[in-house]
């Protein structure tokens, strides 16, 4: 074999094609295929067209291997469905397909293959891809805005709860607890508080309060910042 590396296009559809059960007329007219110019070249003064060849009935014979007879037979009979006309002379035939294009795309002239339909198919497939990853990315990013928006209204939710205890705690003490049992886990779906097996804002303000005047007291301060260093060990010792 050569290293030719040009090729034509059989569609599926041709096992119903009326002539495909036809061996030798099938055979010839895949030949015929592969034989014919697929771009317009010049030969003894005349040019042969793109999709045409020129031959003869010996040659196709030898080919083929079939007979004269045989091969004159098969493009009769290609030739009355129209699948390709026959223009003889005394020292030649040219023999041109009817629907060449239908199995060979074009060559640009940098000699790569125009495969028009492929890309076209390629492009409303990237389009259909994009189109896909758009709607996705819109239904991820309205979902995160949905998700963003529902903690936020959580945490919203839990300072009022806690901010009913103001006229009974220091405000730095609430917000100090807000802060610390407030914080997102890592995906930002629930406040820390929310991990908890139970939690009673009310009981766990009375042990923050309690904590928060014996540290205070330790300290000989009225009132102090509670750092969250502070905060967590408090926590693993008293609550």
């Amino acid at each position: 074999m050569n290293d030719d590396k040009t090729f034509i296009k059989i569609f599926r559809k041709i096992f119903e094609w009326e002539w495909y059960s036809d061996v030798n007329v099938c055979r010839v007219f895949i030949h015929l295929l592969l034989k014919a110019n697929h771009k317009p070249n010049r030969w003894k003064g005349q040019v042969i067209e793109r999709g045409s060849l020129v031959t003869s009935y010996a040659k196709l014979g030898k080919q083929t291997t079939l007979s004269i007879q045989s091969v004159r037979t098969c493009l009769n009979k290609l030739k009355s469905t129209n699948e390709l006309t026959i223009k003889t002379t005394n020292k030649f035939t040219i023999i041109s397909l009817t629907n060449y294009d239908n199995y060979q795309s074009y060559k640009k002239e940098n000699n790569t293959i125009d495969n028009t339909e492929n890309n076209k198919q390629l492009t409303n497939n990237q389009q259909t891809i994009n189109k896909q990853l758009t709607t996705n990315n819109n239904v991820k990013n309205e979902k995160n805005v949905n998700n963003k928006s529902l903690f936020e209204t959580k945490q919203n939710n839990f300072y009022n709860q806690i901010a009913e205890y103001k006229d009974k705690y220091p405000k730095e003490m609430l917000r100090a607890f807000y802060d610390y049992w407030s914080e997102p886990n890592s995906c930002k779906s629930k406040m820390k508080f929310e991990l908890e097996k139970t939690f009673e804002i009310k009981r766990r303000l009375e042990y923050w309060s309690r904590n928060d005047k014996q540290f205070n007291k330790s300290n000989g301060t009225a009132k102090i910042e509670v750092t969250k260093e502070r905060i967590e060990e408090l926590k693993k010792k008293y609550i």
